[in-house]
């Protein structure tokens, strides 16, 4: 809990991006909220590209 709203307030206060990837199986799944800004889910994308290596 208190990971997240960390986060949060680093996206609110800091204009901070947050990305969202789920590590660990066959390939990254890419996880995105519904209020998640393009910014935010194009980053998302971006970080499972470059985990897959």
């Amino acid at each position: 809990e208190s990971g997240n709203a960390l986060v949060k307030m680093m996206v609110y206060f800091m204009g901070a991006c947050a990305a969202g990837v789920v590590l660990g199986g066959k390939a990254p799944v890419v996880i995105t909220s519904r209020s998640d800004e393009a910014e935010a889910r194009l980053a998302s994308i971006a970080a499972s590209i470059v985990a897959l290596g």
